[in-house]
């Protein structure tokens, strides 16, 4: 019995127990069947099948099982049609009778043409002869076929397609025999039935719908936006998107996006912008998340003012190819406020924004650069509404009249349908009919009616859960299980209330957080504030402007249900206590004074800050009138008054950032879940409730959240929470002890004391634990010891004990029998198991990973239900127990760079195995022939072994997709039988010592990436390797291998290949097959040094789709005679090509050319339409005289011309102000450095109005050639010259300069570089800070630093854009990069 995986879908079936009930959410049936069974009777009826379809039922699940069998019609019964269409799901056992069947093919193809999830069980055939119809299998197919013309070509057509779907889906193999009792279901079969039922039931289980949501009619219209982009034109690309709410802007934006998104490494997504972007505060929060996105986290930039943010995008959008997408912008203006401006993004860049009103769109697109989203027609309407409303693509005869009645109300808006759809589940006609009585004959006016339809069916509690996500919790990006616990202090059920308003489409889990479409959730505010004109009437208050204007009305009523006002997190770190922390650290005079100075000018400020200025301080009177109020977030204020004003009422209390000064005085007696996360409190209320003067009340406390609260050193007495049940204290680093009382909790399910670091103590008596279900104590690196008594924790779930100093486990843990994860990652003190963890047979992980342990239990066999044993990094471990092959549910197995020598001869029982790593075990020798048994294993890896030979039984791995064996350089040779690996898509013998790849190798239909890197004694490719039809990623770097077969040319799937040889003691290709040119999709190619001589074929051109090509170190003397052809080439590489004399005409589209140490190049074609050019390397062309069309390069950001002697007055009289304003980077020969540069540390001085925009770094060096210095040549760069920041005498900050190209000589070279505002040598500097220049290590052989100068370039330094000559300016008054200029006029 086996579970396959196909090529394409990496599903992993789940083996775990299920529950004997459905939740709650799968109550609300969208289908009359669950499952639906598929078979040959005569092949499983009895022995398979019904078994299956019983135990279905005992888990309460709804199989449809064809009992009586298929009358011996031309079709399908209507009754099974039926079926098919309204079951939630299909199981096809395709056995090997099953294709000479036409009524289980035609049962077949109707599930795949009504898109049913399928899971398939291979029952006596293999996938693959399902696939192709061969075999046993396919001897049966053909027999029926019988005479050709009994059937249809286009019937044929469909069935053949129906059986290739089939066995290309992950699904289980059952080839054990079976007994000759037919009434007899062996242990095998039983254990495939239920690893399928607990499939299908956890699939029914995570999809309340029971549907795929089809993102119906979405395809075609991703594909006319990509069109309309026009991906291969010039300039940054914009496109608006607009249309009425709920049309799927936002889902159309998002398939847009992701289609997009592999294209650039630079790229941010902004939801919900219309949200965001309503205040002033929200404008910097957002320019915040575009600088760091866009900079892939390097700019963490607190942006202060609106300005200064839009000018940092700016900066950062004109120097990196972007992809931008801003969803639901609302007003003309906003994109730019933003710091949205097309004109400064860079060449390629992309800016998608959808909106609802298309003149917030108008200022920056032009009329061809807007897109309508469109409604969905007729049919696509009526089709997503009978997924949401039916589950199925076509309503039945019955509704199908009242669907399309209630289809044209919609208007064809998805979110209409979606909602609409869901609220009719499983209701009668009649109500169907009433709903369209309700709209009338017309149209709705507006989608907020359609989907109020939805809000009025809820009950009561739902529509308070409703509002009060929508209104107040939706924002706060909670998980759902903690907006569960705050609803049910309000005496909600909540739990069942959101599985309710999800099955309704009023409501989405994504990744475990609460979504709603925003619609939606103006429709739930828009319900709060109809009829009432004035903030100050509102139940429920989300906006912290309409709060303050409350507060400082007096006029909060008294019937107010919630209030969310979260003030901004104050700095972390202030000027003041960073100054502080240095005089401590350096007591002096010195820094005393400049702390005081700090702290005075801090003052200063402060004092003209008002309290009226400051949103942080609220008064306790302010809650006196809110005697309802039930949830409150007051997220870092500051609160002054007498705290006995909180409402009595108060269920939830967030209170993050609470100062530690607070003592409330009393807490209010209903309060269920209280948050102080974040805080500077010191401790919680003693025993007797004396020191916050909680009462006796805090009894009432169910949920408690302290994490983060670095100056709690001790919990009090917990004796009073008769009711709570979680309490996390995560990162508590002060708390060094737990009360004793925690130990008597019978309530408490959850603990949590991550990251507690100084935890030294856990209470010796545990026995009222008897609820808690999740332990966690990961990261309390002090702790040693658990309880050794836990026979109580009976209801023990999860256990986390990750790097802690925990020397032993439990003596009585056989007692935890409910445990499933125990977790010991990075535990180095423990040594050894007890014998009794074989008794916790309800574990289903066990993580040992980087703990000292050196043998395993033999009664670790006994864990019966254990999916995932990880055991990496246990050094000391060299053997494992024969009992592992008891191990009937064991699917992963992670044994990397253990000492594990060799494996018992019982791995081949681990029949559910699919993944073994076992990488870097350098004990383990060999691998044993019983390997071959692992007939489940989908991934193998072998990297960094001594293997030296891998046994021919690992050809019968059938579904072995990857196979990694990097770094075994002993390994001599591959099975000759390897082909027979048929699911193999991944295969690396990276630096193996194997001389030929077996001929069979090209039987791998399905092999997508083959590393044959650094495998030296490799001389030959198969001849018939263009077989090889699914290859895709070719490594072949560092191989003997000296010619490619003609073969080579039918790859057509060739996307990457790599030939590069590193070292000449390996021979050279001798040259390209003809056929080479027809690898039309190669995207990425590499001959570096494989000894290409002569010169390239001008048919090279053809290879249209190349991206990336590196010919360099090479000894060819000439290109095509043109490279336009290659019209998306972005990066040509061909340093070190000393024969070469000129370089064609380029493609348009690249971005880098580096032709480095080209000796012989004298000429250039003129580089003036390479408008994308950012890089140019021409370092020690020293024969070149010229560089025509540089000074057109207005992308170029980094010019390397160190070295080429012969051109540097030309090339500097290119160089216009505008080219080096741009520039980043610039080398060429020169001893002199600007005169006006500071030629030592410069003190930084803030300037009150100007912002820094950029740093400029001159240096002066001279590199002796004959100091070798391995680094140096492989980038290559000197790399030994830094920059530097020191404040307060310590260096706070230094980044190496960009000094590419190694000169050839000594003569002496300049490097100008400039690090603009975003560059943290710039954005990281305050007053009084200081920035220097320096050698890594004081002297570097080889390298001498003889000048260098920094010059600081502010607002208005270098934003001239005018002609400057003919303003007769003097140096001082003219723009720094017009002074450049200037500079090096003077040096010719």
């Amino acid at each position: 019995m086996d579970a396959e995986t196909d090529a394409t879908s990496s599903h992993v079936i789940p083996d775990t127990e299920t529950s004997s009930y459905l939740p709650p959410s799968m109550l609300y049936k969208r289908v009359n069947w669950d499952v639906f069974l598929s078979f040959r009777g005569e092949d499983t009826r009895h022995i398979f099948t019904t078994p299956l379809r019983d135990t279905l039922k005992t888990k309460g699940l709804r199989p449809f099982m064809d009992d009586e069998g298929m009358e011996r019609g031309d079709t399908i019964q209507p009754s099974l049609d039926e079926a098919i269409v309204d079951s939630a799901l299909a199981v096809a056992i395709i056995s090997p009778r099953y294709a000479d069947s036409r009524w289980c093919l035609d049962e077949l193809a109707r599930i795949f043409e009504c898109h049913k999830r399928v899971i398939p069980v291979f029952y006596k055939v293999h996938p693959s002869d399902v696939r192709k119809q061969r075999g046993v299998f396919g001897k049966g197919f053909q027999e029926m076929l019988g005479d050709s013309n009994r059937f249809s070509e286009a019937q044929v057509k469909k069935w053949r397609w129906a059986m290739e779907n089939i066995g290309n889906i992950s699904g289980y193999i059952y080839d054990q025999a079976d007994s000759t009792d037919e009434s007899f279901t062996s242990d095998e079969a039983k254990e495939v039935i239920r690893r399928i039922v607990t499939q299908v039931w956890n699939e029914l289980k995570n999809t309340p719908e029971y549907v795929v949501k089809l993102a119906v009619g979405l395809d075609s219209r991703v594909d006319k936006v990509v069109g309309k982009l026009n991906l291969q034109a010039q300039g940054a690309r914009f496109l608006g998107i607009h249309g009425t709410p709920g049309i799927g802007k936002t889902t159309l934006a998002k398939a847009v996006y992701n289609k997009l998104v592999v294209k650039f490494k630079n790229r941010c997504f902004i939801s919900n912008a219309r949200e965001k972007i309503a205040t002033e505060e929200g404008f910097l929060t957002v320019q915040e998340e575009l600088l760091k996105d866009l900079s892939l986290g390097e700019v963490q930039l607190v942006v202060k003012q609106v300005d200064e943010g839009k000018k940092a995008i700016k900066r950062l959008v004109e120097e990196t190819r972007v992809l931008v997408v801003i969803d639901d912008v609302f007003e003309a203006g906003q994109l730019e406020k933003l710091g949205i401006v097309r004109e400064w993004f860079k060449e390629g860049s992309m800016i998608i924004v959808t909106s609802r009103n298309v003149d917030a769109l108008l200022n920056s697109a032009c009329n061809d650069e807007l897109y309508e989203a469109q409604k969905l027609d007729e049919s696509e309407a009526l089709e997503l509404f009978s997924i949401h409303a039916l589950g199925r693509r076509e309503p039945t005869n019955e509704f199908r009249d009242v669907s399309k009645k209630i289809v044209s109300l919609t208007g064809g808006l998805p979110l209409a349908l979606e909602v609409f759809g869901s609220s009719l589940v499983k209701k009668t006609i009649k109500v169907w009919e009433d709903a369209i009585c309700k709209f009338g004959v017309t149209r709705p006016p507006s989608i907020q009616e359609v989907l109020k339809f939805s809000y009025d069916s809820l009950d009561r509690q739902e529509k308070i859960v409703f509002l009060d996500i929508s209104c107040l919790l939706l924002q706060m990006n909670m998980d759902r299980e903690d907006v569960v616990d705050i609803l049910a202090g309000c005496d909600l059920g909540a739990d069942l209330a959101i599985d309710n308003l999800v099955t309704k489409s009023l409501m989405k889990i994504i990744k475990g957080k609460l979504w709603m479409h925003d619609q939606i959730r103006d429709m739930g505010r828009q319900i709060v504030t109809e009829k009432v004109d004035d903030p100050e009437k509102l139940r429920r208050l989300w906006d912290a402007k309409d709060i303050m204007r409350v507060f400082r009305n007096k006029k909060a009523r008294e019937d107010v249900r919630g209030m969310i006002l979260d003030i901004k997190k104050p700095q972390d770190f202030t000027d003041e206590m960073i100054y502080w922390y240095h005089f401590r650290r350096h007591p002096s005079m010195t820094t005393f004074i400049r702390y005081l100075a700090k702290m005075f000018k801090g003052l200063l400020t402060s004092w003209h800050k008002t309290e009226k200025d400051d949103n942080s301080i609220l008064h306790a009177r302010y809650f006196e009138n809110m005697v309802q109020l039930k949830l409150l977030q007051m997220n870092y204020a500051k609160l002054q008054g007498d705290f006995r004003c909180m409402p009595s009422e108060l269920r939830w209390l967030q209170w993050k950032g609470c100062p530690q000064k607070i003592r409330p005085f009393n807490i209010p007696e209903e309060l269920r879940v209280l948050d102080l996360s974040r805080s500077n409190i010191d401790r919680l209320w003693s025993s007797d409730y004396s020191c916050w003067g909680f009462n006796k009340v805090v009894g009432n406390l169910v949920v408690v959240d302290l994490s983060y609260c670095p100056r709690l050193t001790a919990l009090p007495d917990m004796s009073g929470h008769k009711h709570l049940k979680k309490l996390t204290l995560e990162y508590c680093v002060g708390l060094t002890k737990i009360h004793p009382s925690i130990g008597n909790m019978s309530s408490l399910v959850r603990l949590n004391l991550q990251g507690c670091s100084n935890l030294l103590d856990f209470p010796r008596d545990v026995s009222g634990m008897k609820s808690l279900k999740e332990l966690i104590l990961s990261d309390c690196s002090k702790f040693r010891e658990l309880p050794q008594d836990v026979r109580s924790m009976t209801s023990l779930n999860q256990l986390f004990l990750d790097r802690t100093a925990i020397t032993k486990l439990p003596e009585y843990l056989f007692s935890l029998t409910q445990l499933e994860m125990l977790s010991l990652n990075g535990c180095p003190l423990l040594t050894s198991l007890p014998e009794c963890i074989g008794s916790l047979l309800s574990l289903k992980e066990l993580i040992l990973s980087a703990t000292a342990l050196d043998n395993i239990p033999s009664s670790v066999g006994s864990l019966t239900h254990l999916e995932k044993l990880n055991l990496m990094h246990c050094h000391k471990l060299i053997a494992l127990p024969d009992s592992i092959g008891n191990l009937k549910s064991l699917t992963e197995l992670y044994l990397n760079t253990s000492s594990i020598k060799q494996f018992p001869a019982s791995i081949c029982s681990l029949k559910s195995l699919r993944v073994l790593l076992l990488g870097g075990c350098r004990s383990l020798l060999n691998m044993p022939v019983s390997v071959g048994g692992l007939a489940s294993i989908i991934e193998l890896e072998l990297n960094n072994t001594d293997i030296k030979i891998l046994p021919d039984e690992i050809c019968s791995l059938k579904l072995l997709e990857k196979l990694r064996m990097s770094n075994c350089t002993l390994l001599e040779k591959l099975p000759d039988l390897v082909g027979k690996i048929s699911n193999l898509i991944i295969l690396s013998v990276e630096g193996a010592a194997i001389t030929q790849l077996p001929k069979s190798i090209v039987e791998l239909e399905n092999l997508t990436w083959l590393n044959l890197n650094k495998c030296r004694k490799l001389s030959s490719l198969p001849n018939d390797i263009g077989r090889l039809k699914s290859l895709r990623i070719l490594m072949m770097e560092d191989t003997a291998v000296t010619c490619l077969p003609e073969s080579f040319g039918s790859l057509d799937e060739l996307r990457t290949l790599k030939l590069k040889k590193s070292s000449n003691d390996l021979p050279k290709l001798s040259a390209l097959p003809n056929s080479f040119c027809k690898l039309s999709n190669l995207e990425e190619f590499s001959a570096r040094a494989c000894g290409v001589s002569g010169q390239i074929r001008d048919d090279f051109v053809e290879l249209s789709k190349m991206e990336t090509l590196d010919l360099g170190y090479n000894s060819f003397h000439k290109l095509p005679s043109t490279l336009e052809g290659l019209s998306v080439l972005t990066q040509l590489k061909l340093r070190h090509c000393e024969k070469l004399r000129f370089l064609p005409q380029l493609p348009s589209t690249l971005v880098e050319l580096h032709a480095a140490d080209c000796y012989s190049l004298e000429s250039i074609y003129n580089l003036s339409k390479l408008e994308r050019l950012e890089e140019l390397e021409l370092a020690n062309c020293n024969q070149i005289k010229d560089v025509p069309g540089l000074e057109c390069l207005k992308s170029l950001r980094r010019l390397f011309m160190g070295g080429c002697n012969a051109c540097p007055s030309k090339v500097r009289r290119r160089l216009s102000k505008v080219a080096l304003r741009n520039l980043n980077n610039l080398s060429i020969p020169g001893s002199e450095i600007p005169g006006w540069f500071s030629q030592k540390a410069v003190n930084f001085t803030a300037h009150p109005n100007l912002a820094i925009k950029s740093v400029l770094v001159s240096v002066v060096v001279s590199v002796d050639i004959q100091v070798l210095d391995d680094m140096r040549a492989q980038l290559p760069s000197i790399v030994d010259i830094q920059a530097s920041i020191v404040r307060l005498d310590e260096r706070i900050f230094y980044t190496t300069l960009i000094l590419t190209g190694i000169p050839c000589t000594r003569d002496e070279q300049f490097y100008l570089c400039r690090f603009k505002e975003y560059h943290l040598l710039s954005s990281l500097l305050r007053d009084g800070d200081t920035i220097q220049v320096g050698l890594r290590y004081g002297t570097i052989p080889g390298i001498e630093l003889l000048k260098w100068g920094i010059h600081l370039v502010f607002e208005n330094d270098d934003d001239y854009n005018g002609d400057e000559d003919s303003l007769q300016l003097t140096e001082s008054q003219q723009s720094v990069s017009q002074r450049l200029v200037r500079f090096f006029e003077s040096q010719d």
